[in-house]
């Protein structure tokens, strides 16, 4: 690291002139500088920091440039302890940021595959909420509420239509775009009429039981 440039002058005419954060100065150079402007023009360096490439500087100016409130107090430091402790001050916190940046770019990332994971999964829900009507529900993973909803008007008829659609979490993602492209009426009617051909077929291959719910002890195709 330079030495700090020692100036007679600099005490008497810049001791209380605010400090400033010097870009890298050109190409090939690799420096980030505080310094103070002096009543003559010129500039005073209260700190500078030698970096070990142009893109190592060029981050370190970005990461102080967002902490203008901290200059003021880098200098003190700088003038207080020396140049070289405070820049291992500075870099130290420089770098306790970056890791921290970096873990949060890593959560999100880790956030992000998870919920496009989630989106992947669609559970079937059969709700039988107390003074209303029981109904079944399609939801994501990563949702709050089920993008589908089919109510009945008692309890049995929700009950049949599980007996078979719970057996097609293959299709559910089929049966998501069947609503997304023709509607809440549409995929009612291709599930009512899946399990209908179910039972016809069940009935056909004396596998149904008698009542309410053929499919009850139905395993599927």
């Amino acid at each position: 690291m330079p030495a700090i440039p020692r100036d007679d002058t600099y005490a008497a005419d810049a001791m209380y002139a605010p400090i400033l954060l010097a870009e890298p100065d050109g190409p090939g150079r690799n420096a980030v500088a505080l310094f103070r402007n002096r009543d003559d023009g010129s500039q005073a360096i209260v700190w500078q920091q030698s970096c070990e490439s142009q893109e190592g500087a060029s981050a370190l100016h970005e990461w102080m440039l967002l902490r203008s409130d901290l200059w003021n107090f880098w200098g003190r430091l700088a003038a207080r302890l020396g140049a070289d402790p405070a820049g291992m001050l500075i870099l130290k916190a420089a770098r306790a940021d970056e890791e921290e940046r970096q873990n949060q770019v890593r959560e999100a990332e880790k956030h992000r595959l998870e919920e496009e994971r989630l989106s992947r999964v669609i559970t079937l829900y059969c709700y039988t909420p107390k003074g209303k009507r029981p109904y079944l529900g399609l939801e994501r993973g990563n949702a709050d509420e089920p993008f589908f909803k089919m109510s009945f008007a008692a309890e049995w008829e929700c009950d049949r239509v599980v007996d078979w659609l719970q057996y097609q979490r293959k299709r559910f993602e089929e049966m998501a775009q069947l609503l997304a492209d023709s509607g809440q009426l549409a995929l009612e009617r291709h599930i009512l009429e899946g399990m209908r051909a179910a039972e016809r077929d069940a009935k056909a291959r004396g596998i149904s039981v008698g009542g309410r719910r053929p499919l009850r002890f139905w395993r599927g195709q």
